[in-house]
Parts: C-alpha cells; sequence; structure tokens
C-alpha cells in the first residue's frame, strides 16, 4: 500500500500534470467538438435489431460507452465498445421510444447529440414522435400486416433534428402489389403555430424502383392541410408513396425548418401589344406582349381593359422568396391565359387603339377571394385617377370572376362609392360566381373521415389499382384526348373516381398536397354556395355521418344577396356538351391533354352526382365549376353560352374571344 501510495503522489500527479499542459499546449482536448463522433445514421437492420454507425474522431483511442435508454419503460443501459469503434448493433422492442447517446471511453467523458427512434408495428395507440420543436404522428389505422415503419431523429448541419421516416421494405417488396397511395403524417406545432394560413412543406423522398432498382430521390413541396379542415389540434400532410414505377423502399425526412409561408401577393402590370417594341421590364415567351411595372409615364387611350386569370396551382420551388422582385407568381403560367386574346387585340386595329391593356396577377392561395377583390379595386381606382379613363372593362376566368365582383362592391378608400361605379363591363369566364362543388370536397379531409378511410383500404384496394393502371404510362408521346372522347373509359373512371370519394378521401388528399385541390384561403373562397346541394351531397357520400362537413359559402352567399351591379355583367357560359363532336378543340400549347382528360372525368363525375341527389340544375358543368355556380342572375340576355368546352378551353376558344371582343366594340361605339 505505501508503494502504490508513492506512486500516485509523486509520479501519477506529475504525469497528470504534464498531460494537462500537454493538452493545452497541442489544443487536443476531449471537450473539443470535433472529437465528438459525426455522421451518425441508424439503419433499421431487423424486426429487433438496430444498427448504429459513426465517423470515428476519437484522436485518444480510448473508445466508447453507447447509453441506450428506454423512454417508454424508463430504463437505461450502458455498453462499452472497443476502441475505433464505429458501428454497434442492439436490441430493441416495437412501439416502444428509445433515445441513445455516444460518450468518449476516457475520464475526459463527452457524449454526442441526442438521437431519439421508434419502430412502429400494429400500435394499439397513434404513433407520436417527438424531437426538438419536431412532433409528428401516424394514425393507428394507417397499419396492417405489412406496414411497419421506423421513425429516428438526424441531425445534420442543424440543432434541430429532421425526423427520418423509413417504411420497411417488406411494405412494398411484393411483386403484385400496390403500396398505400400515401402516408398521412400528422404534424403538431409546439410553439403553437397552428398553421391556419397558407403553408407548405418541404419533403424529402428516397426510394428505389422494384423493377430495375434504380436509386429514387425528389424533394417535393406539399401543402399542409390545416386543422381548419382537419377539425383536430394538428394538421395533415400526403406524401406520395410512389410514382408509376412501384418503390421497395422508402423513406421520408421532415423538418420543421422546411415550412415555406405564402404571404398574399397582388399586382397591376401594364400590357403592351405593339409590333417591335423594346422588350423592357417583365417579358415572356409566346405571349405576343411585354408587361412592365405601372409608371406614370405611361401613354393613355382613352379607355382600359383588365385581365385577371383564375386560380393557378402552386409551382412554388426551395428557391421560393416573395419578397424577390422577380415574384414566381409572375410566370407564363399566368401570362399565357390571356395569349390568344391578345393575338386577336393585336389584329383589330380598333380595339388596340381605343384601350391600354392591363392584368391583376395575383398568388391565388394566400389572402381570400374578397381580400383579393380589395387590392383589384384599389388598383382599379388608381387608373381611374392617373389616367382618367372613359371606360374600364374587365375580363376574368374564375376564380378571377369572383375576384372581379368583390372589386365592383368594394368601398373605395376615401371614397363614398364602389368600385362598381367606375366600370363599365365585367365579362366573367366560366367563373365561379356560386362556387364549385368539387372546391367543397376539400371537407373531406376531416380527421374522422380520413381514419374511417384507412380502415376501408382493404374494401377499396381494387378499386384505386384499377384507377391507376386505368391511365397509361405518363408518356409524352401519348395523346390523351384520345380517353377523352372514349366514354366507355371515362364512365368507368368517373365511377372509380366517386368509389374513391366516398370509401377513401385519402385518395383526394393526396391531390390537396400536391396543390391540385386548394386547401387555403383562396380556393376555400369558392367552395359551394347551395345548402340543399350540400346537404344531400354529404348523405349520398357519407351516409350517418352526424357531423356537418358541407356548408354553403356564407361570404359568397353574403355577396350573392348584396350584389349591386348585376346589370354590369354578362356571363360567358360554357359546359362539356353530348354528344361530343368529332372536332377536338383541345390545345395541348395551352395544357396537356390530361388535364382537359380530368375536366372531361370530373364533368362526369358531377353529373352523376346530381342524378344520384336528384338535382339535375347542378348537372351541367366544364369539368371544374356547374352552369348552374357560373351564373349571376337569370337574365339570358347578359349571358353567352358555348357548349362543348371545358374550364381551361373556354379563354383560349376563337368564339368566345371574339365574342366578347365584338361585343365591347359595339359598346364602345355606341358612346
Amino acid at each position: 500500500m505505501q508503494i502504490m501510495y508513492f506512486i500516485i503522489k509523486y509520479l501519477g500527479v506529475p504525469a497528470f500534470m504534464v498531460f494537462s499542459l500537454f493538452v493545452l499546449l497541442t489544443g487536443v482536448t476531449a471537450y473539443d467538438i470535433r472529437n465528438i463522433p459525426s455522421g451518425i445514421e441508424i439503419i433499421h437492420s431487423s424486426d429487433d435489431e438496430v444498427t448504429v454507425r459513426w465517423k470515428d474522431n476519437n484522436p485518444h483511442e480510448f473508445g466508447y460507452q453507447f447509453l441506450l435508454q428506454n423512454l417508454s419503460d424508463n430504463q437505461v443501459k450502458t455498453y462499452n465498445l472497443p476502441t475505433d469503434s464505429s458501428s454497434f448493433r442492439f436490441e430493441i422492442h416495437k412501439n416502444k421510444l428509445y433515445s441513445f447517446q455516444i460518450l468518449s471511453n476516457d475520464f475526459n467523458s463527452y457524449k454526442s447529440q441526442e438521437h431519439r427512434f421508434f419502430y412502429a408495428y400494429l400500435p394499439e395507440e397513434d404513433v407520436i414522435f417527438e424531437c426538438c420543436d419536431n412532433k409528428i404522428g401516424i394514425p393507428k389505422e394507417f397499419f396492417d400486416l405489412t406496414t411497419k415503419i421506423f421513425l429516428f431523429s438526424e441531425y445534420r448541419k442543424a440543432e434541430t433534428p429532421d425526423i427520418k421516416i423509413q417504411l420497411d421494405n417488406e411494405v412494398l417488396s411484393h411483386e403484385k402489389l400496390f403500396p398505400k397511395f400515401s402516408m398521412p403524417i400528422m404534424l403538431f406545432h409546439p410553439k403553437g403555430d397552428v398553421l391556419n394560413i397558407s403553408k407548405n412543406i418541404f419533403m424529402k423522398r428516397t426510394g428505389d424502383t422494384y423493377e430495375n432498382s434504380l436509386a429514387y430521390r425528389t424533394e417535393e413541396l406539399n401543402a399542409v392541410i390545416p386543422p381548419m379542415l382537419t377539425n383536430k389540434e394538428y394538421s395533415y400532410v400526403f406524401p406520395l408513396l410512389f410514382d408509376f414505377d412501384i418503390l421497395n423502399r422508402i423513406e421520408l425526412v421532415i423538418s420543421n425548418s422546411a415550412y415555406k409561408s405564402i404571404e398574399g401577393y397582388a399586382e397591376l402590370f401594364r400590357s403592351s401589344v405593339q409590333e417591335n417594341i423594346r422588350r423592357e421590364g417583365l417579358s415572356f415567351a409566346d405571349t405576343n406582349r411585354t408587361i412592365s411595372r405601372l409608371s406614370s409615364s405611361d401613354k393613355h387611350n382613352g379607355s382600359a381593359l383588365i385581365f385577371v386569370h383564375g386560380y393557378q396551382i402552386e409551382t412554388l420551388d426551395k428557391s421560393f422568396n416573395i419578397s424577390s422582385r422577380d415574384n414566381p407568381w409572375i410566370n407564363n403560367e399566368r401570362i399565357d391565359v390571356w395569349r390568344d386574346f391578345f393575338k386577336e387585340i393585336r389584329a383589330s386595329e380598333d380595339i388596340k387603339n381605343t384601350f391600354d391593356f392591363y392584368e391583376f396577377i395575383y398568388d391565388t392561395h394566400a389572402l381570400s377571394a374578397k381580400q383579393y377583390g380589395e387590392m383589384l379595386a384599389e388598383y382599379t381606382l388608381q387608373l381611374k385617377k392617373s389616367g382618367n379613363y372613359k371606360d374600364i372593362y374587365i375580363i376574368a376566368h374564375s376564380m378571377g370572376g369572383l375576384v372581379s365582383r368583390y372589386a365592383m362592391n368594394t368601398v373605395i378608400s376615401g371614397e363614398e362609392e364602389y368600385l362598381g361605379s367606375y366600370v363599365t363591363k365585367v365579362y366573367t369566364l366560366d367563373a365561379v360566381n356560386r362556387g364549385s362543388p368539387l372546391q367543397s370536397v376539400v371537407r373531406s379531409f376531416d380527421d374522422g373521415l380520413l381514419r374511417q378511410g384507412l380502415v376501408n383500404y382493404p374494401m377499396i384496394y381494387d378499386y384505386l389499382v384499377e384507377l391507376v393502371r386505368s391511365f397509361p404510362s405518363m408518356s409524352m408521346d401519348f395523346n390523351y384526348a384520345n380517353l377523352f372522347y372514349d366514354d366507355i373509359f371515362v364512365q368507368r373512371v368517373s365511377f372509380l373516381l366517386t368509389q374513391a370519394l366516398k370509401y377513401y378521401p385519402n385518395f383526394f388528399a393526396v391531390f390537396a398536397s400536391q396543390n391540385l385541390l386548394g386547401v387555403f384561403n383562396g380556393p376555400l373562397s369558392f367552395e359551394y354556395s347551395d345548402g340543399e346541394y350540400l346537404r344531400k351531397f354529404q348523405n349520398y357520400i357519407y351516409p350517418g355521418t352526424e357531423e356537418v362537413l358541407f356548408t354553403p359559402n356564407k361570404a359568397l352567399n353574403s355577396l350573392i344577396n348584396n350584389e349591386r351591379f348585376t346589370e354590369k355583367y354578362c356571363e360567358v357560359i360554357a359546359n362539356i356538351a353530348y354528344p361530343l363532336t368529332d372536332n377536338k378543340p383541345i390545345d395541348p400549347t395551352h395544357y396537356s391533354e390530361y388535364v382537359h382528360l380530368g375536366m372531361r372525368l370530373f364533368n362526369d363525375v358531377l353529373a352523376d352526382i346530381a342524378a344520384e341527389i336528384s338535382m339535375p340544375e347542378h348537372s351541367l358543368n366544364d369539368g371544374m365549376v356547374t352552369v348552374w355556380g357560373q351564373t349571376i342572375k337569370n337574365d339570358e340576355r347578359t349571358k353567352f353560352r358555348f357548349n362543348g368546352l371545358d374550364h381551361a378551353q373556354v379563354y383560349y376558344n376563337h368564339e368566345v374571344i371574339m365574342s366578347i371582343l365584338n361585343d365591347i366594340a359595339v359598346r364602345t361605339a355606341l358612346k
């Protein structure tokens, strides 16, 4: 004992001091963040085991300790790992929440960041997984005997980890088995942000195709379905689990930092249609015109013509910046709506030399149609004052028609008059003047219906597989216009769509997450306004549902009941009429043929539902809006009717364009 005491006292202490001095001089310390293991990955190896891998950054070669905590059962295990360890495999149990840290095995203990993970299989309750400010859930109804999901926190460069969701390969590996179409993910918001505003989230998706084993990676923008539609305290997002190749492995990455909020945007632009104009400001290909921001030096003709586009599918990407001058809403898709109008305007000297031309461009999502209308009213008043215009005409498509009507009924700031007093005529093209029943479908995203849809999945499975396989491969060479005129195909697919809506609303939630159905303030502005139709619609689609899901659009009905300028509207009303002629009016230069095919399909869905609920007045439609919904008043003298046109064809149809321009020319000449 005396010898040991002597060694420790006279040799150990000096040795420790020398070592400490060495550490200070060299800068090598176990507390240096660079010494902590990096690149930590969690790999789900089997049903009962997990493998953790990392990059070994320990310069002292003391090895590691692996601290594993079973947070569900409040158990802790410590494993001593050998020197130079870079991986560790350990046993886990299903439906238990775990965390781990990697520590140095020397007396200068350091540790990695805490990682959490959860292996879910036939859980009795919803799977709730939380890491720092990230908190997500997966409904228990999503799981069946083949569904196994591994969730874990993944630190990259940020201090707050992402959550990676891995579907076990047994889910998707069966040769003839279609995977589930999407995964419903509940998004909780610990900081109190309930997301009742326009918001999206970027989802990273990785997988392998089953047939050729090619790696598949993509980053998608998904709309967040807010609590106002889910009727719960959480939001939903529905990332796709397939494209058109079956995937045998899927990984999804979700992060709180990936949210993209959409602020309301609207602006009025000046359009020039003169020949050989110097292309300044904002120019667009194949539009026959140049648009630029308003300037006090703009030359004015005697009258003004304002174009207002309709609802637009979002095309945002990760570089989206609403504050940028090159605003993403100012794009060819919005400008090209009026391309064919401007072709005819350039050919008409009377119109071209009488009017100045303007385009109201807005994001269509973040704000309501009423709010956009108020913005349009202010801009239009500025034009009236700055240009001293004799007449102001408005041509508006779809949601743009509703925006224009709200503008007409807006009291101008500092004035006692409504904007409608300053506007000569408004032409609404297939406008959602009384809403669209298709937009009311978003109320099917109620949490209870979504969960019931998951329970119904085995029953509806064959329908969904047939529905997806009904469509040819998304080849650029395939002419979808041929299917547009295939009545047998349309009738079968429309039936399948109706079945999907009745029993599996999750299928339509995918449309919403991909921004094909609107779940934000803009599109919610044109939910249907007919209460009787909606009551019968709910009883037909979801019989026995106690909660009233589909209620008439109060704001829209208020506008209808208090409309002040009905005499100033001219309604351009179109529908997909039968029998379809051999003259195929589909122009893929505006929209791809499958867009028009989709409208033909939804035309049949709306017509069939109207027949089933005994409301034939809601049968005729353009694939998006019923003829009833396009109508403002029952006066045929104020309408232009067209058969055989869908919602996206009406604004480039020559007969429609000339009817409006000739009407404007006559009215202008009479004054």
